[in-house]
């Protein structure tokens, strides 16, 4: 059984359009150096606020006691009957 498929007919191409040229607006040497200065300025800002911006995540108060009870070497694994909701107690 022979499947008919849709085939490109070159017949009735055309070669496409040349594109036209654009033209480019002149910018004397001055606003040139003008752009790169400013370029660098916003370059070294960017950097430094790079350098400025406060660390990601939590780093507060909290987090940090949290971080250094982590790293001690004796951590209690034992649960206190004390501190567990009622529900929660063994009788």
């Amino acid at each position: 059984m022979r499947i008919a498929l849709p085939f490109l007919n070159f017949r009735q191409s055309q070669m496409p359009d040349v594109p036209k040229k654009v033209d480019m607006k002149k910018i004397s040497k001055a606003k040139m150096e003008e752009a790169k200065i400013a370029l660098a300025r916003l370059g070294e800002k960017y950097k430094h606020g790079m350098s400025l911006q406060p660390p990601q995540g939590p780093t507060d108060n909290a987090f940090r006691e949290f971080i250094s009870k982590l790293d001690e070497e004796n951590l209690e694994t034992e649960i206190v009957q004390d501190t567990l909701p009622d529900e929660a107690k063994i009788p």
